[in-house]
């Protein structure tokens, strides 16, 4: 979701074949059992009235092992209405934004959105079905077997609701139709079982499907939607590779038919004042944008572009590659948030508050963008673990912020996490990363944790493993787990493959509690020809310790000191392995063959990776 620190960004308490193309996303190489679903869909869409009528034919395939009694459903548009769970947690909410109570309020009738079923068939027989909030459970006649398949039909219909958040209409930049969870899905089933989360307000997950998706709607609106356009000659907005064929006069509706295959969402856009651009990577990829002219800073997106292809770039080198046909970037109106192939973001430059105050819409869109290989591609479950994609997508976004700077002499970007929850850590107001989305106490402790702290994770996973062997593990983590649902075990696993080090540890104590570090230096010691160097860990969280030894003559001496859990050290040049230390012990001395004498400074984490409570402790001159 929206979330970014640009180096400048102020910070606040946050076509092608379409056969050829799709043909890397089937291949799953991580040994989840993954369920999949085909959806048909036929939207008549009353743009006039906010309301749509809507066939949905879902083929659902059943690869576990397990005999499913039960489909569950995500309602989502019922969560927009007075006495709603998510109207009900925004009112005891410590720190709620956006004025949501307030919206909620002030709904009428044509405003609240809902979604209606008027009927629903299983194998074209008639099923009970019972619906509560956001939630319908379909009470089956005949459960589904393993390795079996069944087709669920729906006639339903629905309301757009009036602009809370993230998706719906009329709002503050006059986006007609932000279309984001807004029909009928079926809910994720995987080794945990089904996941029901009611809809609150923060994360989604789901299972892998392919979608077919018509979309009646008024001509004279531009549609931007997940997927590639199948009838772009007859559409025209830019989609047409030639001339498109003119649209009779009489004629009052287009159909746009949109396709997408193993993707575990579909979001799209619509308004009649949307321009469409676009730009083909050398790999085929089509890079297309779309934004209202009336309402956007045209500047930054003429800009947008050759800044998105960079990025891809970056990314395809850094993790690996993007295997989708095309990627969208959407003025949605409301901050920014990911689906597959398509972002949703604010078209206009932040003017008086926000995450980035009066910076480039780059600014907002490179966290965003960045989803797309962890949200989109792995597709971890956001609800129980969200720092596994939030996480993930502000470290890139701080080491792509890094690559690109103009001054390299400024702090690196992730330092801002550092800054941003070191207060709140030495209170012990954080709570643990592994906390479900919707249960923290608070936005900002969501934001700390889920963000800044899931990045911190990272950096220190780096600093833990060395430069090289951690990016052959994200390398590896990406590879393997694309279109398979990992969670913290399956990462952890890979970064293990490729360090040769034990790390669960780190991943148990860092993601499942709240254990904080803290490293001193103690006073050194005469050893006559030696100098003995007491470390002393004072917080709970242990940690490998990097060590400087500067001497008088200008000399420049680098130890790491490894954890005795880990089982290996990281081999870096001009850096000397020490011996381990195990956790169990509060002090570890290091003896050093030079004289006392000759010793100037001594320094622990000089390179500041680790999240050091107190870092007063961290040095001392002699």
């Amino acid at each position: 979701m929206i979330y970014s620190v640009f180096r400048l960004a102020v910070m606040l308490v946050v076509l092608v074949p379409f056969n050829s193309l799709f043909a890397q996303p089937g291949v799953r190489s991580g040994t989840n059992d993954q369920q999949h679903v085909n959806y048909f869909m036929q939207i008549d869409f009353n743009a006039a009235e906010n309301k749509f009528n809507g066939y949905q034919k879902a083929i659902y395939t059943n690869n576990s092992s397990d005999t499913l009694q039960n489909i569950f459903y995500h309602l989502f548009y019922n969560a927009f209405q007075q006495g709603s769970a998510m109207e009900e947690r925004a009112k005891h909410m410590k720190d709620q934004e956006g004025g949501i109570i307030q919206k909620f309020q002030t709904l009428k009738a044509d405003q609240i959105g809902y979604h209606q079923i008027d009927s629903l068939k299983v194998s074209g027989k008639r099923q009970r079905f019972t619906t509560d909030g956001t939630i319908m459970k379909i009470i089956l006649d005949n459960a589904i077997t393993p390795k079996s398949e069944t087709t669920i039909e729906i006639w339903f219909k629905s309301q757009v609701p009036k602009m809370i958040i993230r998706g719906g209409r009329d709002n503050s930049e006059q986006v007609a139709f932000t279309m984001t969870q807004w029909y009928p899905k079926i809910a994720a089933y995987d080794r945990a079982g089904w996941h029901t989360e009611e809809y609150i307000r923060r994360e989604f997950f789901g299972p892998f499907s392919d979608f077919d998706v018509s979309i009646k709607l008024d001509k004279r609106y531009c549609l931007a939607a997940t997927g590639v356009l199948q009838n772009g000659e007859e559409i025209g907005y830019g989609y047409a590779m030639k001339k498109p064929n003119k649209i009779r006069d009489n004629e009052k509706y287009l159909t746009w038919r949109f396709k997408a295959k193993d993707v575990h969402d579909f979001a799209w856009g619509a308004d009649t004042g949307y321009t469409h651009t676009k730009r083909e990577m050398k790999n085929g990829v089509q890079l297309n944008f779309f934004y209202k002219p009336s309402t956007a800073t045209t500047e930054d997106w003429n800009d947008l572009p050759g800044q998105v292809e960079d990025i891809f770039k970056w990314m395809e080198n850094k993790v690996g590659p993007y295997p989708y046909p095309q990627y969208s970037l959407v003025q949605g109106g409301s901050g920014g948030t990911e689906y597959p192939m398509l972002t949703m973001i604010l078209g206009k430059r932040p003017e008086s508050k926000g995450i980035s105050k009066g910076y480039p819409i780059i600014t907002l869109a490179i966290h965003e963008i960045m989803h797309n290989w962890f949200y989109a591609v792995v597709a971890n479950d956001e609800n129980r673990n969200a720092w596994l994609d939030e996480g993930f997508a502000l470290f890139f976004q701080d080491e792509y912020t890094d690559a690109i700077a103009k001054d390299k002499g400024e702090p690196r970007a992730i330092q801002a996490s550092y800054d941003y929850i070191l207060p709140p850590a030495r209170k012990g107001a954080l709570e643990p990363m592994t906390t479900p989305a919707d249960f923290f106490d608070a936005n900002w402790g969501y934001s700390g944790v889920v963000y800044h702290k899931g990045a911190i994770f990272l950096n220190q996973l780096r600093y833990i493993t060395g430069e090289a062997s951690f990016w052959k593990g994200i390398k590896a983590y990406y590879s393997k787990w694309s279109f398979a649902h990992p969670d913290g075990d399956d990462f952890i696993l890979c970064m293990e493959q490729a360090s040769g080090m034990q790390l669960k540890w780190y991943l148990d104590l860092w993601t499942k509690s709240t254990r904080n570090i803290d490293y001193a230096v103690g006073t050194p010691e005469k050893r006559g020809q030696e100098t003995m160097i007491p470390l002393l860990q004072n917080g709970l969280m242990p940690m490998p310790l990097d060590v400087l030894i500067e001497l008088k003559d200008g000399t420049k001496l680098n130890y790491t000191v490894p954890q005795a859990s880990m089982y290996g050290a990281k081999n870096e040049k001009d850096v000397k392995v020490a011996k381990p230390w195990s956790w169990t012990n509060p002090q570890y001395n290091l003896t050093i063959p030079v004289e006392y004498d000759r010793i100037k400074k001594i320094e622990i984490d000089p390179a500041k990776c680790l999240f050091d409570l107190v870092l007063s402790n961290n040095s001392i001159t002699l």
